[in-house]
């Protein structure tokens, strides 16, 4: 039997009225704000790189909508209601109660069948069970999120195509406007490397001007709007700029507005060439488990694939005594799914760089190696550290947990959950990490890959970086030929009860399974199980087939049967969209009802300790419990969405079984040994545990 034990935090909250969490179009948001660059916590939202100083949004409502030869933001401002509104829905539990028999008959139903047959539950009947709610009151909100993106060149012939239509207009003559001087500190830069970028003011300056950072290929006359990042200029002479190694040259550009402040832009000056001081540097590097205890996959991205890439690692960071080859692959817009990631050009898709990945082996348990990654030819990373994971079911394991964080600025809480965790990892022996779906939010936006990859990266290159799957990274409603799950349709799985749309941009997971890796033994990133000390962890899909009788229920059974309780006395399922939410979100959210109809079931068949997931975000732990009550041996359900996206503020219903939650940016830490385990959940504002309970065998 298992007993939760509350520490602190158990009183239930007050219910929440507040439902205006939104960032309004025209502030804090991309094009209508401020133009900017990557990971200060002071700045507004931009592309790929972040510049250091603040600027007042006050009355900027026209900002960039001069930006509009090719009425590009229209377009994209029409982008931001249709395509990027918050996906983030829930249903009030207490809707079940007039269908309670319905459910209890279809779990009796479930439970009456026999183990070697399957049934597939139809959509009909779904439906069914859908039905009863439809006349239920609701409320709605709408959250926009919104990103930009860059332009991009190669010999690749999809490039060529791009580049050979808009290049003719770089040598345009360049408009007679008073000059300035962009000066830079360096010329040359390494990744996250700061530059000094400084200017002298231009007479009457208009106070939506801005500094933009370009690919130098980028034609100065029409493409003002074709920046990476850029930031307002408004009485300052400076900003300091943190750098991603895009592998390409840059450069930076001043462009003021026409005609009394109320005209399109003109070119106002441009700084020296920046450059990446080796542009084969390798960037990015991170961890993922592979199969058995004694492996690691290590994986980086360069600019090259001319050489085999290799891993340098020992016991000593002095003595990197043991070497090993791996293997390098990319991806292109052809192979993604629809829309926006198969497209090339500023704004959409550009060159990921090669992802190389080697995969080390025969590495002793809870045993501490130094490695570097590289080759001779184009030159080695730092030297890192990472420790192997414990092979003894009696050792102490302590893991960190969190969804939905995305790129900062972009995502509000993502910076300071990254200051937080990257602490933690660096004080703490943390074992691993697990992000639960909705990583770096690209949405079909390449350079916000190269960002968050590099965002991630103290973290990532120390602990191994265990991720799954989220509608933004997988949804999409055509291509199914290029999806890499090989789920059947153009769209994958679109039930009718569904709120499957086109979330991921059209990536449908392609560059997540190119970057990230996992075990082998389920489907790739989207279901896979693996163990860490006393912990067995299974992660599935919600954004694939859950319905009895499908690939990944037949699946998921199968390794629920086989985990070995007596190695790993823990079991921890995850998943991107809950199963349990007190909270009123705008439109009934059927997948929960789906979920606890399907998987829930299962779930408490196998005893499953904790169930973890995201989607909503904010923070909410349940008593343990099954079927809405809280029982002895039940599953503690826990929503860790809060690790950096913008979030949700909606009231909650007071059900019984939710014993603490709240809307704070934070993350969460599992600490196991094979008789207790404690989860404790932390504020980023001052690092202080808002919330904590033990569970023990």
């Amino acid at each position: 039997m298992f007993q939760s034990q509350p520490i602190i935090n158990t009183k239930k909250n007050s219910t929440e009225t507040d439902l205006t969490n939104t960032i309004p179009i025209g502030q804090n948001s991309l094009i209508n704000a401020s133009p900017t660059s990557l990971l200060s916590s002071s700045s507004l939202k931009s592309i790929g790189f972040e510049a250091s100083f603040d600027v007042n949004v006050n009355n900027l409502s026209r900002n960039l909508n001069t930006c509009d030869d090719d009425n590009f933001l229209k377009t994209f401002n029409d982008d931001i209601l249709n395509e990027f509104e918050s996906d983030t829905f829930s249903i009030d539990p207490n809707i079940f109660d007039p269908i309670q028999d319905l459910l209890s008959s279809d779990f009796d139903m479930f439970e009456k069948q026999s183990d070697s047959v399957l049934p597939q539950q139809t959509e009909a009947s779904d439906m069914n069970t859908i039905n009863s709610y439809l006349t239920l009151p609701i409320i709605r909100e709408t959250d926009h999120s919104f990103v930009s993106s860059i332009d991009s060149t190669s010999n690749n012939s999809e490039r060529d195509q791009y580049i050979l239509r808009d290049s003719i207009a770089s040598s345009d003559p360049i408009p007679t406007v008073t000059i300035t001087h962009l000066n830079v500190s360096t010329t040359v830069y390494v990744s996250m490397e700061q530059i000094e970028v400084t200017w002298t003011p231009i007479l009457n300056p208009c106070q939506d001007d801005f500094i933009g950072i370009y690919f130098v290929e980028t034609p100065i006359l029409t493409g003002a709007c074709d920046y990476i990042g850029y930031e307002f200029v408004q009485n300052q002479t400076s900003a300091s700029w943190e750098m991603v190694n895009l592998r390409r040259q840059l450069e930076f550009r001043y462009y003021s507005r026409d005609q009394h402040c109320s005209g399109n832009y003109s070119f106002v000056a441009k700084s020296p060439v920046i450059r990446p001081l080796n542009y084969n540097e390798p960037t990015q590097i991170h961890l993922a488990y592979g199969d058995q205890i004694d492996q690691m996959f290590v994986s980086f991205v360069t600019n090259s694939s001319a050489h085999t890439p290799r891993c340098q690692y020992g016991l000593n960071p002095s003595s990197l005594e043991w070497e090993a080859n791996g293997t390098t692959l990319t991806y292109t817009a052809s192979d993604m799914c629809e829309g926006r990631a198969t497209v090339w050009g500023p704004h959409n898709f550009i060159d990921p760089g090669f992802m190389h990945t080697i995969l080390l082996s025969n590495l002793q348990p809870s045993t501490t190696y130094f490695y570097r990654v590289g080759t001779e030819e184009d030159g080695w990373s730092s030297v890192y550290s990472f420790t192997n994971r414990p092979a003894n079911e009696d050792s102490e394991v302590i893991l960190i947990a969190y969804g939905d964080m995305g790129l900062a600025p972009f995502a509000s809480g993502a910076k300071s959950t990254m200051d937080r965790v990257r602490a933690r990892v660096i004080s703490t022996n943390i074992t691993c990490l697990l992000h639960i779906g909705d990583i770096s939010y690209a949405m079909g936006i390449a350079i916000l890959w190269d960002a968050f990859m590099t965002q991630i990266g103290p973290i990532a290159s120390h602990v191994p970086y265990m991720v799954s799957i989220g509608n933004h990274e997988y949804d999409h409603v055509t291509g199914g030929d290029k999806d890499p799950s090989r789920a059947p349709g153009p769209g994958g799985f679109r039930p009718k009860w569904g709120d499957y749309g086109i979330d991921s941009g059209g990536e449908c997971a392609v560059p997540m399974v190119r970057r990230f890796h996992s075990p082998s033994n389920g489907n790739s990133l989207f279901w896979y199980s693996f163990d860490v000390g006393p912990i067995h962890f299974v992660i599935y899909s919600n954004e694939h087939d859950f319905h009895r009788g499908s690939p990944q229920y037949i699946w998921l059974e199968q390794d629920l049967q086989t985990v070995n309780r007596s190695r790993t006395p823990w079991l921890i399922t995850t998943s991107h969209r809950p199963m349990y939410s007190s909270q009123i979100i705008p439109k009934p959210y059927f997948i929960i009802l789906m979920l606890q109809l399907y998987l829930e079931p299962l779930f408490y068949k196998y005893h499953v300790d904790i169930n973890l997931y995201a989607h909503i975000h904010s923070y909410e732990r349940t008593c343990p419990m099954y079927q809405h009550k809280c029982v002895d041996d039940g599953i503690t359900q826990v929503l860790i969405g809060m690790a950096g996206q913008d979030l949700v503020s909606y009231p909650y219903t007071g059900a019984e079984w939710s014993i603490y939650h709240d809307e704070e940016y934070g993350y969460t830490q599992l600490w196991a040994n094979r008789t207790f385990l404690k989860f404790t959940y932390y504020h980023d504002t001052d690092d202080a545990i808002a919330d904590e309970f033990v569970l023990k065998k």
